[in-house]
């Protein structure tokens, strides 16, 4: 006589919707990050992004004297400088500053862009 034991455990994850990339068409899109740039010290920026990046996801930016640079999705930005949400940066007042939400390699998820206002 054989006698088998089987054991199962179920679970469950709650998954928020920003977890997952868009697709359009099949192919992924940029998702849109809401980015504002507020006076801080003088020649400096405050730079506060929503929503919040997901685990494992970290923020980059770049600026430009006249118009904002670009992002697509999955754009390499690892070239881009990192700062952490609500982080005061130097920049130069009536610039154009773009964030990015990037991966661990610097792939682009998400993007958005603001005109810096820097204290004077």
């Amino acid at each position: 006589m054989v006698a088998i034991k089987a054991t199962m455990r179920l679970g469950f994850l709650v998954v928020k919707d920003d977890a997952f990339a868009a697709f359009k068409n099949g192919v992924p899109t940029l998702g849109e990050l809401t980015v504002e740039s507020v006076a801080g010290t003088t020649g400096n920026t405050v730079i506060t992004v929503s929503p919040k990046p997901i685990g494992g996801h970290k923020l980059v930016y770049k600026a430009a004297a006249s118009t904002a640079p670009s992002v697509a999705y999955d754009d390499d930005l690892s070239k881009w400088t990192e700062f952490n949400n609500g982080d005061e940066i130097t920049a130069t007042n009536g610039h154009k500053i773009t964030v990015a939400e990037v991966t661990a390699d610097g792939k682009a998820r998400k993007s958005g862009s603001a005109d810096v206002v820097s204290g004077e």
